[in-house]
């Protein structure tokens, strides 16, 4: 995310901006946006597509007897949807305050460097904290999107993979914003938070993989109209 910080006062959320505007904002310098923010309404986008393919398979009558389950399913993903169109402004909070205390460490730096260390340590961590729940989240909505295959329909399951693969970048990009910050942090304790990015990195690469291969032979399997 860039370095100088702007307009943490904002109150409107991002996901209320005209999609432009938003772009528009994200390559601002003057604000405090990046790639963080761009992961967290992805995920969003990603959300609202596998939403559209459950929101579907509930209304099928041919799949009744599930609706139970698909129900359940649809009532996760709406879930996840919301939390992800809060996620960008997570992510601005979390790198405004990770500002601030740069700021306070700053100040006591000459006086008391141990005390400056300790508290630009900690708030690293806190500041990885944010886009690692995301990715947190985001494996457990790629999971949804991979219990949805049964219900897709051959010409809705295109939206399920492609659910996934925004969430499978979505989840890279959160992941680097966890590197970028540990990357400040002892290797002590940031051991055990990059271990864990690392697990949810590759099982999502995995669950992601095969979403995306059910999807292109369903959709090479397709019948052609006379």
């Amino acid at each position: 995310m860039p370095e100088d910080p702007a307009n943490s006062d904002r109150q409107d959320p991002l996901v209320d901006l005209p999609a432009r505007t938003l772009i528009a904002q994200v390559a601002d310098p003057a604000h405090n946006s990046g790639g963080g923010v761009a992961a967290g309404l992805t995920l969003a986008a990603a959300a609202a597509s596998a939403e559209l393919v459950m929101t579907l398979a509930s209304r099928k009558k041919s799949l009744e007897p599930q609706r139970p389950q698909i129900q359940s399913l649809l009532e996760s993903i709406q879930a996840h949807r919301i939390s992800f169109e809060d996620a960008a402004d997570r992510d601005v909070r979390a790198f405004s305050q990770l500002v601030s205390t740069q700021r306070s460490a700053r100040e006591i730096r000459d006086s008391d460097p141990a005390a400056a260390q300790k508290l630009l340590q900690s708030s690293y961590v806190q500041a990885a904290m944010t886009p690692f729940e995301i990715s947190t989240e985001a494996l457990e909505f790629i999971r949804d999107v991979e219990s949805g295959l049964p219900f897709a329909s051959r010409f809705t399951i295109s939206d399920l993979g492609a659910a996934a693969a925004l969430a499978r970048g979505a989840i890279e990009a959160a992941l680097l914003t966890v590197d970028a910050n540990l990357a400040y942090v002892d290797d002590d304790a940031a051991e055990p938070l990059k271990q864990q990015a690392v697990s949810i990195h590759d099982q999502a690469e995995a669950i992601a993989r095969r979403v995306v291969e059910r999807a292109r032979t369903a959709i090479a399997n397709r019948p052609k109209e006379s």
